[in-house]
């Protein structure tokens, strides 16, 4: 884990928190403001070690807070990117952007 603060005090004082993986991966990243979360994100690796999903979870707070989203990603057996799909929701059922086909190009 890792954390950095700005310099603010009280109410502009944001905290970041990052946590890793054994593997060394970002899997999860943690904001606060003044003392209360702002936003809260999560990645999801597969075997070869490739993000395959993030999630951002809306928080509960008295200040306006960006919405719930999801990304989720695929690739081939070379590793190279096929698709990326962006849902308004958790569950990945509203789905808000998907690239035009020949969009994505291979990692290099």
């Amino acid at each position: 884990m890792s954390e950095g603060t700005s310099s603010g005090t009280g109410a502009s004082k944001v905290v970041l928190t990052n946590r890793y993986d054994q593997l060394g991966q970002w899997t999860e990243s943690q904001a606060t403001v003044g003392g209360a979360t702002d936003f809260k994100t999560n990645d999801q690796y597969n075997a070869p070690d490739e993000v395959t999903q993030i999630t951002q979870q809306q928080q509960v707070t008295t200040r306006l807070v960006p919405p719930p989203k999801r990304i989720d990603f695929s690739s081939n057996l070379a590793g190279e990117r096929t698709s990326v799909t962006r849902a308004a929701n958790l569950a990945g059922t509203q789905i808000v952007a998907t690239p035009r086909p020949g969009a994505i190009a291979p990692d290099s």
